[in-house]
């Protein structure tokens, strides 16, 4: 059985409040300043936000980032941390055709290519992650 086919069994965390008292938000009531987070407020003494990393293990494919974003609604996550990258200002010509062997091409640029996701989509996969209760958000 592959990873995403098994039965995911996780504890559940206890339920978090969802909501922040924006007038408290920065105050040291807590010995230490807080922060919103959203609707949530974060910090000493207030429960963790937890963050689950997706990066581009969707492998460009929406389906698995809405399953990604799923497994971590399950988990108790808050958000999810995706990637969004523009290759051609992150790499130049020289790494991007690079030689390399997959199933999406022959050069790095390829592979990297069919691995992104167009902001559009990422568009739908936070519309997606809001009807969980949970914030989408990438690192760029």
């Amino acid at each position: 059985m592959t990873p995403m086919t098994q039965t995911i069994s996780l504890a559940r965390y206890p339920q978090r409040a969802r909501t922040a008292d924006t007038k408290t938000a920065g105050t040291r009531a807590t010995g230490t300043r807080t922060v919103a987070i959203g609707s949530r407020l974060v910090g000493d003494g207030l429960p963790v936000y937890v963050v689950a990393e997706a990066g581009i293990n969707h492998n460009g494919d929406i389906e698995l980032a809405k399953r990604l974003v799923s497994v971590a609604a399950q988990a108790g996550c808050d958000a999810v941390k995706g990637q969004k990258r523009t290759l051609d200002v992150v790499f130049d010509d020289e790494k991007l055709n690079q030689p390399r062997q997959s199933p999406f091409g022959t050069t790095n640029r390829d592979v990297w290519n069919r691995l992104e996701l167009p902001i559009e989509v990422h568009r739908e996969i936070d519309a997606y992650a809001r009807t969980f209760g949970l914030r989408w958000t990438a690192s760029a």
